[in-house]
């Protein structure tokens, strides 16, 4: 999606307590009025914009998809949007077509997918032609005659996820937000925008009016402000956790001198004892990055799915990691044995 030249704002007539014909009927002079200012190139209105902080879901059921045992529909990103939308957000559609302005509630329902839904829901299958039952399997039935490229649409940083798109003529909603493309800087177009709302009702709140440029930076912002304080925690946890496993396992083998004493008095050699350290300390190592590790990959998508919207580690970080905790383990078993190794067997049983 483009966010140049486009300014927003939020509006919602049933807080004056419109009807809804009387919302429907205010959305569609405000567009048409808006087209008319100066400078404007294209109106559009949708459920909601990329990155905005209140994105919605719908409940759906994918036409063949296996649902598990008990689930009665599957939550996915997605919202309404007018004809103009694709057009004016520069969305492409992928395969089908966007939609008209005879979508509307004399006609079939109908539904654009992005591609990632298309992936996910019906992988090596043509989506266009599909159909989504909406909030159940027994709910509203729209055909699928669109598929549109994959975007961003909660975060900046998040992992590719699927998106439906529903006709606003077919699914009313009472709060929209009313994007403008402009020639020119769209800031401009602000106080314009609130003398357009305010001539078709002086009691309408205008929210959030504001450049989509503005609004992408500011998520942007906060988005890299959470990684680095995320990136932050993780390194340090990580040094408190290389430290205080080389503290343990140092220690846990320095409490073993008198039996490694012992066991060079009975004709153990160097090697022997350093290899025998070294294997028990590597095991319990292993066991531990294998079940962390495991942990870990359970975690992860979790956290990318929640409110974090984080993509979800590369490979290298699930390999550098238990590498650098092996290493450490190794490094930590082997410094106190080789010193207990180089010591008098008698002299270490004597101090015991």
């Amino acid at each position: 999606s483009r966010i140049d030249h486009i300014i927003s704002m939020q509006l919602n007539p049933s807080v004056v307590r419109y009807s809804r014909a009387q919302t429907h009927d205010f959305y569609r002079k405000l567009v048409d009025r808006a087209r008319t200012l100066p400078g404007i190139s294209s109106v559009t209105l949708a459920e909601s914009l990329p990155l905005a902080v209140d994105q919605s879901s719908l409940a759906v059921v994918p036409e063949g998809f296996q649902l598990r045992r008990g689930q009665e529909h599957v939550g996915v990103l997605g919202g309404c949007v007018d004809d103009l939308y694709f057009s004016t957000m520069k969305v492409a559609i992928l395969h089908g077509r966007a939609f008209r302005a005879d979508d509307n509630n004399e006609s079939p329902r109908v539904a654009i997918v992005n591609e990632q839904f298309a992936k996910t829901y019906w992988p090596n299958q043509p989506a266009v032609g599909k159909v989504v039952h909406l909030d159940s399997a027994n709910g509203a039935v729209a055909e699928v005659v669109g598929v549109a490229a994959t975007g961003r649409y909660d975060s900046p940083t998040e992992a590719p996820r699927p998106y439906i798109y529903l006709p606003y003529e077919q699914n009313w909603r009472p709060r929209m937000t009313l994007a403008v493309e402009s020639y020119g800087d769209p800031a401009a177009m602000a106080a314009p925008l609130r003398e357009l709302v305010g001539s078709l009702d002086p009691n309408e709140p205008v929210m959030n009016l504001r450049t989509l440029q503005s609004a992408y930076q500011a998520r942007v912002v906060s988005a890299w402000v959470l990684l680095d304080i995320i990136a932050s925690m993780g390194l340090l946890g990580f040094t408190l956790a290389v430290i205080g496993l080389y503290g343990l396992i140092s220690y846990s083998f320095s409490r073993r001198a008198a039996e490694i004493a012992i066991r060079m008095a009975m004709g153990a050699t160097r090697s022997n004892v350093l290899n025998l350290v070294l294997r028990q300390g590597v095991l319990l190592a292993v066991a531990g990055v294998a079940l962390g590790g495991g942990l870990s990959i359970l975690a992860a998508p979790a956290l990318a799915a929640g409110v974090f919207g984080l993509m979800i580690p590369n490979a290298a970080t699930y390999v550098a990691v238990p590498i650098s905790l092996l290493v450490v383990s190794v490094a930590a078993c082997y410094l106190p044995a080789k010193r207990t190794a180089a010591l008098d067997p008698m002299w270490v049983m004597r101090n015991e």
